[in-house]
């Protein structure tokens, strides 16, 4: 998905995109595994020359993989990564967030539980034309597939960095948001845990104001 926008307003202007990655579909016996989850790209823009304030935003989700039946195993989450994918200009207020998320691992009965897809999020902004500027990331890991008698899988991890560089700003924020994903349990007392868990996450945000 992608979302454009180029105006002359003097008040407002937004661009978002968002995108969700289709599910694997599902497998049965032992020997056999669900799908993986599809991958999912959001890019967005937006310009405008009236000097109005301007948010852009960025949603992106892969899919979750397909369960396991009869022995079969989960399939994994896709993995989501983000990096420079929103981008704006404007001499108002500026603001600029993308957030990934990676698929669910899908589930299973007996067989191991899919692993949750790892997410990236990194942001590099350098900005000498807007008032004020905020730039954000948010990364989140997701949740691995839950098994019943088998194993479940593990979460996945998560990374979001955010850098933002302004010489014309008298107001500047940048941060960065990282969750790793939860284990997803499993449903009877014989299940196992996966032997990695949760998924780990990182988060880091540097903001440099000059002029």
């Amino acid at each position: 998905a992608e979302s454009r926008m180029q105006s002359d307003s003097p008040s407002y202007g937004a661009s978002t995109a968002s995108a969700l990655g289709g599910d694997g579909g599902a497998a049965t016996g032992a020997g056999n595994r669900g799908g993986d989850g599809g991958i999912a790209t959001a890019l967005a823009s937006g310009t405008t020359t009236g000097g109005g304030s301007l948010e852009v935003n960025g949603y992106q989700v892969g899919g979750s993989g397909g369960d396991g039946s009869s022995g079969a195993d989960g399939g994994n989450g896709a993995a989501s990564t983000m990096w420079n994918a929103v981008s704006g200009s404007t001499a108002g207020d500026l603001g600029l967030y993308q957030w990934a998320q990676g698929g669910g691992g899908g589930q299973s009965d007996s067989g191991t539980g899919g692993r949750g897809g790892d997410a990236t999020s990194g942001l590099a902004v350098a900005d000498d034309l807007a008032a004020t500027v905020w730039a954000g990331t948010g990364a989140f890991g997701g949740m691995s597939g839950a098994s019943h008698d088998g194993t479940y899988g593990a979460g996945g991890d998560a990374q979001a960095e955010t850098d933002l560089a302004t010489s014309a700003a008298w107001s500047g924020s940048s941060t960065a948001h990282a969750r790793g994903g939860d284990t997803g349990g499993y449903w009877s007392w014989t299940g196992a845990p996966a032997p990695d868990g949760a998924g780990d996450a990182n988060a880091r945000a540097t903001l440099t104001m000059s002029g």
